[in-house]
């Protein structure tokens, strides 16, 4: 193995000649190669450096924590609970009616206006089923309000003459 002759330029020490770029000088160069060997091409390696570096700091933070505490005399808040993540939710099933929500309101309106109760009474009877019980009420309510077949009279929704009596 040749030894490389020492480094000719001013800023280098008395070390064997290095393969620096011309605009940097050897310590630079040095510091660089320090830095590039520390990381690794390993992602492994990487992720357990990295995840130790973020332990010690949290548990320089706790410590730090406990001092603050310490210093107040315990009127600190009380630390928070840790996160929990709720389970995945399977979903719905959606329910397939023999009609439409709008259609099944029309048939059990048409003889006599109801009010949202009884109506949801009467579709309970004609077997008219909602994906969801607790929501029943919420979509009655924006069919009433957005479907121009009903109209509300005191309360009580009916069909509008429009919908009983459609123009030939």
């Amino acid at each position: 193995m040749r030894v490389k002759p020492p480094c000719d330029r001013p800023s280098c020490g008395p070390h064997p000649r290095c393969l620096v770029p011309e605009d940097l000088d050897c310590l630079e160069w040095i510091t660089l190669q320090i830095a590039a060997a520390k990381m690794t091409s390993d992602p492994v390696k990487e992720f357990e450096r990295l995840r130790t570096l973020v332990l010690e700091r949290k548990a320089e933070l706790e410590a730090e924590l406990r001092a603050l505490e310490a210093a107040l005399g315990g009127m600190a808040v009380p630390p928070a609970s840790p996160l929990v993540i709720a389970a995945p939710r399977e979903p719905r099933k959606r329910v397939r009616n023999a009609m439409s929500l709008g259609d099944a309101v029309f048939s059990v309106t048409k003889d006599a206006p109801l009010t949202k109760v009884e109506i949801l009474q009467a579709l309970d009877l004609l077997g008219y089923q909602f994906s969801d019980k607790s929501s029943s009420m919420e979509a009655l309510e924006a069919l009433l309000q957005l479907d121009r077949r009903f109209e509300n009279t005191s309360g009580r929704y009916g069909p509008t003459l429009e919908a009983l009596f459609p123009k030939i």
